[in-house]
C-alpha cells in the first residue's frame, strides 16, 4: 500500500501528464493512461452503482 504523500504526489504526476496529453500526443503519457488510468477508471464507473445503493 502507497503511504497517503506518495499516492498524493503519484496523483499530482498523473494528472500533471493528463494536462500535457491535452496540450501535445506525448507518447509515454499516453501509454501510461492507456496501460495504467483507463482500467482503473473504468472499474471505478462499475463500482459506482453498488455504492450509491449502499448509502
Amino acid at each position: 500500500m502507497l503511504s497517503r504523500a506518495r499516492l498524493q504526489e503519484t496523483f499530482v504526476n498523473i494528472v500533471d501528464c493528463l494536462i500535457f496529453i491535452n496540450r501535445s500526443e506525448d507518447r509515454q503519457c499516453s501509454m501510461l493512461w492507456g496501460a495504467y488510468l483507463r482500467p482503473i477508471v473504468q472499474k471505478n464507473k462499475n463500482h459506482e452503482p453498488i455504492h450509491r445503493r449502499s448509502r
